[in-house]
């Protein structure tokens, strides 16, 4: 899927990390819009865009209905403090084995990239290509629409390196690609030899399991087929691809599978061994699990993972799979996260002290046009998790403590104060996303005074603790917001108000289901008391969704901005 070039065409890369101004791109290279912009973008392309993008949108939101519809079946009669015992019960041994098992995935998961420069003919450091993969994954599996957000970070990261849009554009597209080709040869591998872990609920007969697992093996077999025998450009559109070497493709495979076998052993070694699961029984419902959290384009592939799991692994209890999915959750996406926006503070540090070296300099410069993305991922969770804590019983024996300082009165409001200051950092985050300056301020504001009021509603120090690093890490990062734009103004893509809708329709239903054996009465909402959880589920529940219609309302009112056209080809080139 590479452009043909000449050999002095090819783009090589410095001692320093940059392009000798000889080697440039030229103007056609450096945009996937060529000249001609007229002929090549057609009005009826940009409305198969838009369709393609409703579908997408669309099969998502179905794939993710449909996946909290088999959790709230499945976990009716589950208790929210069994999984928590449940997780304390890893063993020390098993933490250690996950935290390795995901430390080999995210360093395999470099050569995601590393195939992928080599394949567009590119050359790049090995040290800076690292940074640029570990950065992306770790925050695109917590975003979602991991090609978008991941998508965006490399772009950022290599345009700075001089690579030309449609490169990169082919980089994201590859990863995607092997991505793809591993779950196929893994999943096919899995049905062939462990068919049994998808009879139980499915109801597929053995026979049918195992024609569709040669199916899947047949594809990458295909694929390193075309690598040897294609040698010519494949016509797609205005683009023409190249299928990679034999050796790349040979590598894309197995990187691939050694990647995901890596990530299902995060979540085997969390398993109690007494279970006497297999390791293939595990891994073909793993497989299918995250590939649907894939398409959902949920961050994280939440709710879509749990379900799918419990779906098709009845004969473990539900209480032990969900404790170890927790431990999966916190030491593959929430660990690499924390790391992945520590790493980029420390780089903003360092760069405003002005002590690094020239080549550590080349590569903050990436970094710190990611920090806008990484900031938007945990202000969003930031929001998330105060959201959820609404919908939580309280520890009594913190308000025990409490109920000697505070009156009962303060505790309330700040309960509803809580609710309200989440679902504004789940908006907030969109405008950090999109490096706006009131966004920032707010935000910033919002993350204090969240802090104190996670004190006052219980005593939720752990709550407090995050609100203070999120804050800090955007105190650190506030020279990347610069944009002046109106918070009121920006748009909201639907994958954004999916995600938001998620979280405060994820917390109202989590709140029934914790509170389920509870009598809804009328009074219920005039109930106050130092032990009334349920009482208080309902207010914060509605006014989270009271803050969040406000505003959606607020937006729908306020005239909307022209889309943007197509730059014309004098544009392109004064862009250059």
């Amino acid at each position: 899927m590479s452009p043909s070039k000449s050999s002095d065409q090819k783009m090589q890369m410095s001692d320093d990390g940059a392009l000798p101004a000889e080697t440039k791109p030229t103007a056609t290279e450096s945009h996937p819009l060529a000249a001609d912009t007229s002929e090549r973008l057609k009005p009826q392309n940009s409305r198969l865009s838009k369709w393609g993008r409703y579908a997408a949108f669309s099969l998502g939101l179905a794939v993710f209905c449909i996946a909290i519809f088999v959790l709230s079946r499945e976990l009716r009669s589950i208790d929210i403090n069994d999984v928590l015992v449940q997780f304390q019960t890893v063993s020390l041994r098993s933490l250690i084995l996950a935290m390795l098992f995901a430390t080999m995935s995210y360093l395999i998961l470099t050569n995601y990239d590393r195939l992928a420069i080599q394949y567009v003919n590119q050359l790049l450091p090995l040290k800076k290509i690292m940074a640029v993969s570990f950065t992306a994954y770790a925050i695109g599996n917590n975003v979602g629409v991991a090609s978008l957000s991941g998508g965006s970070i490399r772009y950022r990261a290599y345009s700075g390196q001089g690579f030309a849009a449609i490169d990169i554009a082919k980089i994201i597209l590859f990863c995607s690609l092997t991505f793809g080709l591993g779950a196929s040869t893994l999943l096919g591998f899995s049905l062939l030899f462990e068919p049994e872990a998808m009879l139980s609920r499915l109801g597929i007969p053995v026979a049918a399991l195992r024609a569709i697992a040669i199916l899947l093996l047949i594809l990458p077999c295909v694929y390193l087929v075309c690598s040897v025998r294609l040698k010519g450009p494949i016509q797609v559109g205005y683009w023409k691809l190249e299928w990679p070497r034999s050796s790349i493709a040979a590598q894309q495979i197995f990187f691939a599978c050694a990647d995901l076998a890596c990530a299902a052993g995060i979540l085997f070694v969390l398993l109690p061994e007494s279970l006497g699961i297999s390791y293939f029984y595990l891994l073909g419902a793993f497989l299918i699990a995250v590939g649907l959290g894939v398409i959902s384009n949920v961050p994280g592939g939440l709710g879509v993972l749990e379900g799918m799991l419990l779906l098709l692994l009845p004969e473990i209890p539900q209480v032990t799979l969900l404790g170890a999915l927790l431990g999966y959750r916190i030491i593959y996406y929430l660990l690499p996260l924390f790391i992945a926006l520590l790493f980029l503070v420390l780089q903003e540090v360092r760069q405003h002290r002005g002590r690094i070296t020239h080549s550590i300099e080349t590569t903050s410069g990436w970094i710190s046009r990611v920090a806008p993305q990484a900031m938007g991922a945990c202000v969003f969770l930031a929001g998330a998790a105060m959201v959820f804590s609404g919908v939580f019983p309280r520890v009594q024996e913190r308000l025990a403590g409490l109920e000697q300082l505070v009156p009962l009165q303060l505790i309330e409001v700040s309960n509803l104060l809580s609710s309200a200051i989440g679902v504004a950092l789940l908006i907030l985050a969109r405008g950090l996303y999109r490096r706006l300056q009131g966004a920032y301020v707010i935000t910033l504001v919002m993350l204090l005074f969240g802090i104190l009021v996670s004190l006052l509603k219980g005593f939720d120090y752990e709550e407090a603790l995050v609100l203070g690093v999120v804050s800090l890490f955007l105190w650190a990062s506030r020279d990347e917001f610069y944009r002046p734009a109106a918070l009121i103004d920006q748009r909201f893509t639907p994958g954004w108000l999916l995600s938001l809708a998620l979280v405060i329709g994820g917390s109202i239903w989590l709140g029934f289901f914790q509170y389920q054996h509870v009598e809804y009465r009328t009074e219920l909402w005039w109930q106050f008391a130092f032990d009334g959880d349920a009482s208080r589920m309902l207010r914060t529940s509605l006014v989270a969704l009271i803050v969040a219609i406000g505003f959606g309302f607020a937006r729908l009112m306020h005239p909307s901005a022209p889309e943007p056209g197509v730059p014309t080809a004098e544009e392109l080139q004064n862009i250059r």
